[in-house]
C-alpha cells in the first residue's frame, strides 16, 4: 500500500470524512496537499464544528458556503460540484478506504508533531530541569496522542 497521495485519493479522503464527521476534530486541512480540496475541507469542518446539531452541510450549503468564504473567487462552482459528486462505494468495503484513510492522516500527525518538537527544542534557551521535563513532556504527549489513533 505504498500508493503516493494524489487528489484523487484526497478526494476519496474528503469524502470519508463527511460520512465520518467525527474525523474533522482529527483531520486538519493542511493534510490536503490539494489547496482547492484544503480551501472547501476548512470551510466545511468550520461549519460542522459551529453548528449546534453537529450535522455535516448539505451539498448546496457547501456550495453556498464556500461561494461566501471565496473571496477572491478561485474556487469554481463546478469544482465544488464535481468534489461533491463523488461517492465511496464503488470502492467496495470499507477496509480499503479505511487503511489508506488511517495511514494518510497518521502520516500527517506524525509530520506535523516532528516540525513542532524542533520547534518546541529550538525553544529551549535555558537548560534548567523543568524547562526541559516540559518539553520532553510536550513532545511525548503529542505522539502518545497520534498513538492513539
Amino acid at each position: 500500500m505504498a500508493e503516493k497521495v494524489n487528489v484523487g485519493l484526497e478526494k476519496i479522503f474528503f469524502h470519508h470524512i463527511l460520512g465520518n464527521p467525527e474525523q474533522f476534530q482529527k483531520v486538519d486541512s493542511y493534510f490536503f496537499k490539494n489547496e482547492d480540496i484544503q480551501f472547501i475541507y476548512d470551510v466545511v469542518k468550520n461549519e460542522y464544528i459551529v453548528s449546534k446539531n453537529k450535522s455535516v452541510p448539505t451539498p448546496q450549503q457547501i456550495l453556498a458556503l464556500v461561494k461566501l468564504n471565496d473571496v477572491e473567487k478561485k474556487i469554481s462552482d463546478n469544482l465544488v460540484k464535481m468534489l461533491l459528486k463523488g461517492d465511496n462505494s464503488g470502492y467496495g468495503d470499507e477496509e480499503w478506504i479505511d487503511k489508506r484513510f488511517k495511514a494518510w492522516k497518521l502520516s500527517n500527525l506524525t509530520k506535523n508533531n516532528v516540525f513542532k518538537s524542533v520547534e518546541y527544542i529550538r525553544g529551549i534557551e535555558e537548560i534548567n530541569y523543568d524547562n526541559v521535563t516540559d518539553i520532553v513532556s510536550k513532545i511525548k504527549n503529542m505522539f502518545n496522542e497520534s498513538s492513539l489513533i
